[in-house]
């Protein structure tokens, strides 16, 4: 009984009595003897490897009891200081690393816009559209083609894109023309055209000529049937020609002139009503059919809406083209000598704003 109601020794932990240094090095070597022997690995193992310092652990990390509070109120305060320290140290070592990731100004080159001006509103430009596809893989061997015409220089141009998706190399075209309704044919029949590897492309812009005794006035108006001779055989296409690549660079009429021709021609006309147009700026409207040899002449106002006149040659024949645009609506009239003329040059500039 006095055994048991005696006095016993204060039950107290001392670890947090240890040197807040000895303790976080401790800390650090929790997987070694030190954790038992609460003394740093090289002051008990001869030879052995240094103790570690664990940088920047924190309070809420490291989880052991406080049974005396009172007795660890001093260390908890110099274990706070430490934290400090390594939050700091930390912190620095953070903005270092950004710092050195961050960019330099004045080494950086400048930034180049690839889009500069795409997108931009201005002139009209006369970009060509992308060539409408004439011949898939499946019917063409292998070979992929686009096709349309073009006019530079005052000459047609047949505009073709390859795509080749068989397994041969291509390196040789001939073309040849089936007999047309304005008797269109190349120039020459071999095209300048760079080898094509299987899956790669090509383009060709292969000169045309017009010589009336090829001319089949029972041919479709439009439509060109082209064949084209390749390593993987003759391939049959059709692609269609706009009238207004049948117009000329010599079109233009002053005013003067552009009245009394008007008078002196007979008193039928060509007409075309479009309810609804995609361009109906008359600036816009000018921009774009000057870029198809359709020349303006002069402009007036009227309750009616804008008339805007115009003047243009096919066959080396002159035609003149009235357009009253009134909002989004257009009425259009046409003369020449050649009333079919008129009618065809009337609808293709249509077509073009419609």
């Amino acid at each position: 009984q006095q055994v048991i109601l005696s006095d016993k020794p204060k039950m107290a932990d001392d670890t947090g009595k240890l040197d807040p240094s000895v303790l976080k090095t401790l800390m650090s070597n929790l997987a070694t003897l030190a954790s038992v022997y609460h003394k740093p690995p090289e002051l008990f193992i001869a030879g052995g490897k240094e103790s570690f310092e664990m940088k920047g652990h924190r309070k809420s990390d490291v989880k052991y009891d406080d049974s005396d509070s009172d007795e660890d109120e001093d260390e908890d305060e110099d274990e706070d200081e430490d934290e400090d320290e390594d939050e700091e140290e930390i912190k620095e070592r953070k903005s270092k690393i950004k710092s050195s990731r961050k960019p330099n100004s004045e080494a950086q080159p400048a930034v180049v816009n690839i889009l500069d001006g795409i997108m931009d509103e201005g002139p009209a430009t006369n970009a060509s559209p992308a060539l409408p596809l004439v011949l898939d893989s499946t019917k063409g061997k292998g070979l992929e083609i686009r096709a349309g015409f073009s006019r530079k220089g005052g000459n047609i141009y047949l505009e073709l894109g390859f795509t080749n998706r068989s397994n041969t190399l291509l390196d040789q075209f001939a073309i040849k023309l089936n007999k047309n309704f304005i008797g269109l044919v190349p120039e020459s029949p071999k095209m300048s055209v760079s080898p094509i590897s299987p899956g790669g492309t090509g383009s060709a812009s292969h000169k045309m000529l017009i010589k009336p005794e090829s001319a089949n006035s029972q041919m479709a108006e439009g439509v060109i049937q082209i064949a084209l001779k390749t390593k993987v055989g003759v391939l049959y296409f059709a692609a269609n020609l706009g009238f207004d690549m049948l117009f000329s660079e010599d079109g233009q009429l002053a005013q003067t002139a552009y009245l009394q021709l008007w008078k002196s021609l007979p008193n039928q006309e060509a007409d075309v009503k479009v309810p609804s147009l995609s361009v109906s700026n008359p600036e816009a409207i000018k921009s774009m059919l000057r870029s198809s040899n359709v020349f303006f002449v002069a402009i007036r106002q009227a309750p009616t809406g804008t008339h805007l006149y115009f003047s243009l040659k096919v066959k080396g024949l002159p035609v003149l083209v009235e357009l009253t645009v009134n909002g989004t609506q257009m009425v259009g009239a046409a003369k020449s000598q050649d009333l079919s003329l008129a009618r065809k040059s009337l609808d293709a500039i249509a077509n073009k704003i419609r």
